[in-house]
């Protein structure tokens, strides 16, 4: 995913701590890769997929448009910021436990992620007033979406990381001079997380321990 930032050299120096050394502004998790660019840029969620040319005949044929541009990413025309992108190879260890997105009603959310992208719809959270909880499962990831907010526009809430060790982790990073909140227990069973309060990451972004099976 591409993330647009006020700092660029803030931002590098967070995704550093969290995620290691880079090149290039990007950086590989994983499962995931993030890249940061400047802050009149767009946000890119981008699906990886290993053959990009199957991924865009896949999507021709459900009805996407899509477009191609020259870092070998087809961004989906009709619903930004979402994309389809050559994979990366993963030479991080951290892991992307899931990514929040908001936007849409529930049925456009159900039609683009279930329907048309194929991606498995494990649950369904009412939270009232017409907005839910929609949890897709990747192969790789959680795709939690909040939608029936009122607004058509689809975009990036925030992500969570997984964490081995959430104490140290913590610690870790408050060393380094990072604003983090305390660990809390999370809101699925066997969870504790905390939520860190850095502006340079350019998204929302939480750290998770799962305790439990």
């Amino acid at each position: 995913m591409s993330l647009p930032v006020p700092d660029a050299e803030a931002s590098r120096r967070a995704y550093e701590l969290l995620l290691g050394s880079g090149s290039d502004a990007l950086w590989t998790g994983s499962n995931a890769a993030v890249t940061i660019a400047d802050t009149d840029g767009d946000v890119a969620v981008d699906l990886r997929v290993s053959d990009l040319d199957a991924a865009v005949d896949f999507a021709g044929r459900r009805g996407l448009r899509t477009q191609i541009t020259d870092d070998r990413r087809a961004g989906l025309v009709d619903h930004r910021p979402f994309g389809v992108a050559d994979d990366i190879a993963a030479d991080g260890t951290t892991m992307l436990d899931h990514l929040v997105l908001t936007g849409g009603s529930v049925e456009q959310a159900l039609a683009l992620f279930g329907g048309r992208l194929g991606i498995s719809l494990r649950l369904i959270r009412e939270l009232g007033d017409g907005v839910a909880q929609l949890f897709f499962r990747t192969p790789t990831v959680v795709l939690e979406v909040v939608a029936g907010g009122g607004t058509d526009d689809w975009g990036l809430m925030g992500l969570a990381w997984r964490a081995p060790s959430i104490d140290g982790e913590r610690d870790r990073l408050v060393a380094a001079g990072i604003d983090v909140s305390e660990v809390r227990a999370g809101r699925k069973p066997g969870t504790r997380v905390c939520t860190v309060r850095e502006p340079a990451f350019g998204t929302g972004t939480l750290l998770i321990q799962q305790d439990g099976p």
